[in-house]
């Protein structure tokens, strides 16, 4: 349709702006420069009840602490950061790190920060975590796709290039990590008066919530 002279010609397209009011908050627009961690996402596979991984993706501070208390490998230093978390990673990478997103069984959180690792140059950048979980049985198989966006394009393009290198590195890092977090998992399932115990009364009381929760909608 074409607009007569001296008329503004129609709206076109879908007039919402893309964000959703969480991810406007945190600056995660649309980017000019990000690159995907991995062609497909990640797949890890649990036999933990869903409600029991459902407590952990929204209460990430249960799952640091109980980290923490079991003295896994990165010893990652992790706190509350307004509506985030603020993570230490003694590797070299520290940020902040917000929910934007749950939608059914996707959820979404970006992270803002640095990173200083000798595979590659240091830069600031930004980081889109995607995971979607899937029933499997009697337990959850977890999809984890990683994005990253450079402050710098110049930066990024390089990083980009030497992404290969590191692939695999982070990809086994990921693998230990979803190991330790089964061993969480497996704990909170079998023995959970033995999980809150590490935990202050107020975790504590979540983790029972859960687990019993899970008992009876089986």
């Amino acid at each position: 349709m074409l607009a007569t002279r001296g008329s503004p010609a129609p709206n076109a397209g879908d007039p919402r702006t893309g964000v959703n009011a969480a991810e406007a908050r945190h600056g995660a627009l649309l980017p000019t420069h990000i690159y995907p961690m991995f062609e497909n996402a990640l797949r890890a596979e649990f036999s933990a009840r869903p409600a029991v991984v459902d407590m952990f993706l929204e209460n990430p501070m249960i799952l640091a602490r109980l980290w923490e208390a079991h003295g896994f490998s990165p010893r990652y230093k992790v706190r509350p950061q307004g509506d985030g978390l603020h993570v230490d990673d003694p590797t070299g990478i520290q940020g902040d790190v917000y929910p934007v997103e749950r939608a059914g069984n996707r959820r979404v959180w970006v992270a803002f920060g640095s990173l200083n690792h000798a595979f590659v140059p240091s830069f600031k950048g930004r980081m889109a975590l995607v995971v979607t979980t899937e029933p499997n049985g009697s337990g959850v198989t977890l999809h984890v796709a990683v994005y990253i966006r450079t402050d710098n394009r110049a930066l990024g393009f390089l990083a980009s290039t030497l992404f290969p290198l590191v692939r695999a590195r982070v990809e086994h890092r990921m693998t230990a990590n979803a190991a330790d977090f089964a061993t969480i998992l497996a704990e909170v399932s079998a023995d959970p008066q033995k999980a809150a115990a590490r935990l202050s009364k107020e975790d504590a009381a979540a983790i029972r919530h859960a687990v019993t929760g899970a008992k009876a909608s089986e």
